[in-house]
């Protein structure tokens, strides 16, 4: 009479598959990290804000523009700070039109730089200095203060430019570094259901195996460790963010918006368009985008590796014998294969 076969216990195949796992996950993040290709850094929230902006100055130009131009109406030179104002809309319309003038008086600051522009603009590339002064006051403010948003605009399209391969760059610069972190994060991951995270619902057979999610493990490392790998890659990446292109370009950005934000708000006509301060970590958000994306691509090699499991791990008997099918598990694994787990 034969002796049955021995099986696992629960804690023991739970083990087995945890093991499994984890494997799983090791392997997909050597791949993440070592073939970075797809991995892209989507463009902040906050530059929608810069964008405003320069739509806000432009609304500005035109209203400015108008108050300027409105026939019937003489600027006069005020004494010394004095706003001449007289009673009811006229009064009030002067007052805008003063603070106009002012606008436009500032931006003329700007006008030395901005010669060029105004004559392509306006009459050709051939108008001097003398000749761009004789332009109508509405339509050198207009020009002047068109110009800013044309110079954020410029700044946003460099940033965004930056951002093209910034990632894959940056993660092939501490490539090593980065893998290690994650190695560490992963050994010590723990697995909840771990036999379903592998196979799939009971009985975990061929087609429970079959219909599960073809990148279950990563999905389920990205939602317990996210956070867990930001605070890891933050001071691996901090000085490569410093040093690349987007840093300055970022920087840039802000100087220029800074400087048109604080300019709407000096002046009643266009405080409503002024904006809150932006405040962004860029190194933080770099991270805080990289990861995801790593995860992203962790999925797909998982759902490459699922399909042909032999073979790709350092543990080709138990690995492989887990991410299957077979045998269904209507009865535990036989109690060898936890011997050999490590095989």
């Amino acid at each position: 009479m034969g002796c049955g076969v021995s099986r696992c216990t629960v804690e023991q195949q739970d083990e087995l598959f945890s093991i499994a796992a984890r494997e799983m996950l090791l392997l997909c993040a050597q791949a993440a990290v070592e073939s970075p290709l797809e991995l892209t850094i989507a463009v902040p929230k906050e530059v929608d804000t810069v964008r405003q902006t320069a739509l806000s100055l432009r609304s500005c130009a035109e209203m400015a523009g108008s108050l300027l131009g409105l026939s019937g109406i003489v600027l006069e030179e005020p004494a010394g700070d004095a706003v001449a104002t007289a009673p009811g809309p006229t009064g009030l319309l002067s007052g805008m039109l003063a603070k106009a003038t002012s606008l436009a008086e500032n931006a003329e600051k700007t006008m030395s730089a901005v010669v060029p522009e105004i004559a392509k603009v306006v009459t050709g590339p051939s108008v001097s200095r003398t000749q761009s002064e004789s332009i109508p006051l509405e339509q050198r403010t207009q020009i002047a203060i068109s110009h800013i948003a044309d110079e954020l605009d410029r700044a946003v399209a460099a940033f965004e430019e930056s951002l093209k391969g910034a990632g894959r760059e940056m993660v092939e610069k501490r490539k090593e570094a980065i893998l290690n972190c994650y190695i560490g994060i992963i050994e010590k991951v723990q697995v909840n259901n771990p036999v379903n995270l592998v196979r799939g619902e009971a009985p975990h057979g061929p087609a429970q195996y079959k219909a599960c999610k073809s990148e279950a493990a990563s999905t389920f490392f990205m939602q317990q460790c996210r956070q867990t790998c930001v605070k890891g890659l933050v001071p691996i990446l901090q000085e490569v963010v410093d040093d690349h292109s987007v840093q300055k370009t970022w920087a840039e950005m802000l100087v220029r918006w800074n400087e048109a934000n604080t300019k709407l708000g000096e002046f009643e006509f266009s405080k409503g368009f002024q904006q809150e301060q932006i405040e962004l970590n860029m190194p933080e958000y770099v991270v805080q985008a990289i990861v995801p994306e790593i995860g992203t691509l962790m999925g797909k090699e998982e759902a490459v590796i699922r399909t042909k499991p032999l073979g790709r791990s350092r543990r080709p008997g138990t690995f492989a014998l887990c991410f299957s099918g077979d045998p269904p598990l209507n009865s535990r694994l036989p109690e060898a294969h936890y011997f050999n787990r490590t095989m």
